[in-house]
């Protein structure tokens, strides 16, 4: 019993300091700038802020929101994260900076948990959080759309991405667990990752895609 009063006493001093550590920063005002939605009986997939401050989101219809964000249920009861959809869905991308300043149609959009960034020439990456191993070659789990809502090229970038940044030179950040790979889709490069496994593709390197062509013409 004393011990376990003295973990609890230290466990409490830690989150007290911890505390004083975080009251201690400064705090950095902020104000809204606008509000951001989509047309009637659409729900906003993900959004996330473009290296210019602007906002991209993704909207499909409220009926496929389940799709974009599958999940598959074990025997055991386990959930996991799949890394595309059951079908093809219809999505729109939305620039607002504040005000909306582009909207972007998707007809056939595959890919589940999706994060999406800008790229320079009005395209834009939307990439997968997860990515599998399938026979011979693992998902391309990073799609680049064209202004038109076009696939130009796919890549692997990998799975377990948590957050996804781009610059405004068109490089790309992805952030997996607590590891940091950097690419441009032009000719993207990760470094080595984790084994492959049953439910893992690893993220190998450029080799052995089609390398990303300014003009579009490289196959998907």
């Amino acid at each position: 019993m004393a011990q376990m009063s003295d973990w609890r006493d230290e466990h409490r001093r830690r989150d007290q300091v911890r505390r004083a550590e975080v009251m201690g920063v400064p705090v950095l005002p902020v104000r809204e700038h606008a509000t951001i939605a989509g047309l009637d009986g659409e729900v906003r997939v993900c959004s996330s802020v473009g290296p210019a401050g602007e906002v991209i989101a993704v909207w499909t219809a409220a009926r496929d929101q389940d799709v974009v964000n599958a999940r598959s249920l074990t025997a055991a009861g386990v959930s996991f994260a799949e890394p595309g959809t059951a079908r093809p869905v219809a999505a729109r991308i939305t620039v607002h900076a504040p005000k909306l300043e582009a909207v972007i149609g998707i007809q056939d959009l595959t890919l589940a948990h999706i994060m999406v960034q800008p790229m320079p020439g009005g395209r834009f990456v939307v990439a997968g959080a997860r990515c599998q191993w399938r026979p011979g070659a693992p998902d391309r789990n990073a799609l680049l759309y064209d202004a038109d809502g076009q696939v130009t090229s796919a890549h692997v970038l990998g799975g377990g991405i948590g957050v996804l940044q781009a610059t405004s030179s068109g490089q790309l950040w992805a952030a997996v667990g607590r590891v940091l790979r950097r690419g441009n889709l032009r000719q993207l490069r990760l470094g080595a990752g984790r084994k492959a496994t049953s439910r893992s593709a690893p993220t190998g390197s450029s080799g052995s895609l089609p390398p990303w062509n300014p003009n579009g013409t490289s196959p998907v």
